[in-house]
């Protein structure tokens, strides 16, 4: 196989590819063997019809098509291999030449890869990087959202307020007439929901148990139910229980049931430490972020349509997944969102191209600055999986292909972050 012209536009690489008379005729032979095996001739067994007899009956030009076809995509792998191209994208405008037995097979196409990089500055670029701090107030309110989580209710003689459950049955009525679909019976509501507005929480508060009222409200035309939206209700509401919240104290018996510490001191150094390890993850996004804004803003790159689609459609396998292990189909979510998936494709797109552009950018970088990776950082990465299956470098190699490559370019575009990180001017 030779190339016999091979030049680049962009991001597209127009290519020329010869191959020897021999590797045809070999694939002439695999086609003829490919094809007789379910043809039938009268005088022949199944399989077993030569050739001469085959291309009597069938004609030559099924074995030429299936060969040249076979030679063309053998060809082409090779042609790319060779070249050692980063593909993107199928072939396009193929065109084969008339091809005459014993003369070498030619045939043009085109095909895009990875785009150029031009670099901008990633060297000494500024970034704000500040250290986290945890104020006690934010240890309080988890200690609060912790207390409200074991948390129980008791019948209360007081008045409701906020947070409160009611026990209650309610009919309801637009301009005279039963609405059933807000019609409870012995149903339970938590004062504050929101879930009839936000003036049916007002009307619940500082209501006793026993109490019968009425009131009216005045729903707005942008209400989301569309039945009362615009209208007035009618509510008559029996109260027959109020459940007020009891908090359990916040001392060492509650420190005790909520976590695996004995104190409540200890269970505040615990969160802290949680809450600590959470902003310091959050600060170093932030700056990650700010840094690479920069870079990526700075570089020079046209992208592939074919990449942004590639991406766009990794990025809708995920949320499809994600779906699914919630119980919701992909068109279910669609009807829901009341969108198209061309919608939902038109809003990933900015971050899908973004992720390229990112991605092209570090391995750039990675390239200008020779960095590689080596066995001993797929050994630390490989640490972080903590998978029974694949505890070493050998069970590593045994991987699919494209999960190794995912892994050893994700391991390299880091290592290009880190020397942009460690050369970058931090206040």
């Amino acid at each position: 196989m030779k190339v016999r012209q091979s030049k680049q536009n962009g991001y597209t690489v127009f290519l020329e590819i010869e191959e020897a008379p021999d590797q045809v005729q070999k694939a002439m032979d695999s086609a003829f063997k490919k094809l007789s095996r379910n043809t039938k001739v009268p005088g022949f067994r199944q399989g077993r019809v030569p050739r001469n007899i085959f291309e009597k009956y069938y004609g030559r030009g099924q074995i030429v098509q299936e060969a040249l076809y076979a030679v063309l995509d053998d060809a082409y792998r090779s042609a790319i291999d060779s070249l050692d191209l980063q593909v993107v994208d199928y072939p396009r405008d193929v065109k084969m030449e008339d091809y005459a037995e014993n003369t070498p097979f030619v045939f043009t196409c085109s095909v895009d890869v990875k785009p150029p990089v031009k670099l901008g500055k990633y060297r000494g670029i500024k970034g704000s990087h500040h250290a986290a701090a945890i104020e006690d107030a934010a240890v309080d309110a988890q200690i609060e959202d912790l207390r409200k989580r074991h948390s129980d209710y008791a019948a209360t003689e007081k008045p409701s307020q906020n947070g409160d459950i009611l026990r209650y049955s309610m009919t309801t009525q637009i301009d005279g007439a039963p609405y059933e679909n807000w019609t409870r019976e012995n149903a339970g509501f938590q004062v504050g929901s929101g879930h009839f507005g936000p003036e049916f929480d007002q009307q619940l508060t500082g209501v006793f148990a026993g109490q019968n009222t009425s009131f009216d409200i005045a729903y707005p035309d942008d209400f989301e139910n569309k039945d009362v939206a615009g209208k007035t209700v009618r509510f008559t509401v029996d109260v027959q229980e109020v459940r007020s919240q009891n908090l359990p104290q916040p001392d060492d018996a509650f420190a005790q049931k909520v976590s695996d510490v004995q104190t409540m001191s200890e269970l505040k150094d615990r969160i802290r430490q949680r809450l600590l390890a959470d902003a310091q993850r959050n600060a170093e996004d932030t700056l990650r972020n700010e840094l690479l804004e920069q870079v990526v803003n700075a570089a020079d790159i046209t992208l592939p349509p074919a990449m942004i689609k590639s991406e766009l459609d990794h990025s809708l396998q995920n949320l499809e997944y994600t779906l699914r292990n919630s119980g919701m189909g992909l068109e279910a979510y669609l009807n829901l969102m009341q969108k198209t998936r061309e919608d939902l494709e038109n809003e990933m797109r900015p971050n899908a191209e973004k992720r390229v552009r990112t991605s092209l950018t570090l391995q750039a970088i990675a390239k200008e600055e020779k960095i590689d990776v080596t066995d001993t950082d797929i050994e630390s990465e490989i640490q972080t999986w903590n998978l029974p299956q694949v505890k070493t470098l050998a069970d590593f190699s045994k991987q699919p292909k494209h999960l190794i490559a995912a892994v050893r370019m994700g391991i390299l575009e880091k290592k290009a972050y880190d020397l942009i990180k460690s050369q970058a001017k931090l206040s």
